[in-house]
Formats: C-alpha cells, structure tokens, sequence
C-alpha cells in the first residue's frame, strides 16, 4: 500500500506522512472488527484518517 500511495505522488520514496497512514488505515480494520457494528467503525476511523491526510497531502503538496 505504501508503494502505491507513493506512486500515485510521483514520489521515488514514501513520506513520513504516508507511512503512517498506511499503518493507521491498516489499524482501523483491526480495531473494527472487535466493535458491534464494524462498518460504522470504519467509516468512523477513516473520517478521522482522511481529514488528517487532507492536511498532510496539502503541505506535502505546496513544500515538495
């Protein structure tokens, strides 16, 4: 996954940034699975994920 991500950047070597959500995104399924309703947990943790990386892929974008 991180591979992909940081192809799809036009980068030769993956961020800091996109190391770690790799790891979270990988972590929110596992947390999931332990709740009463696992979609909604996931679609929880990636609300949460995604706006961060929002954030993160803007800076990245505007500093190389």
């Amino acid at each position: 996954m991180v591979s992909v991500i940081t192809g799809d950047f036009g980068r030769e070597e993956p961020s800091e940034e996109i190391r770690f959500y790799v790891r979270f995104a990988l972590r929110i399924q596992w947390v999931a699975v332990r709740e009463a309703d696992p979609a909604a947990a996931i679609d929880a943790g990636f609300r949460l994920l995604d706006r961060g990386w929002c954030e993160a892929e803007t800076r990245a974008t505007h500093h190389g």
